[in-house]
């Protein structure tokens, strides 16, 4: 089964591996943003994806 919303990243240097995990870090502060929030009426544009 594939997940469409599963991303494969090869981390190439420290500078996106800091990235990706400040992104890890915050994304629970966002979980108000989070489209799986059957909270939320928000669509996460894909230009916010920080990687």
């Amino acid at each position: 089964m594939c997940n469409a919303r599963f991303y494969d990243r090869i981390n190439r240097n420290d500078r996106s591996l800091e990235r990706i995990r400040q992104y890890i870090a915050d994304n629970p502060l966002k979980w108000h943003e989070d489209t799986e929030n059957p909270e939320c009426d928000r669509e996460m544009p894909f230009n916010e994806i920080p990687f």
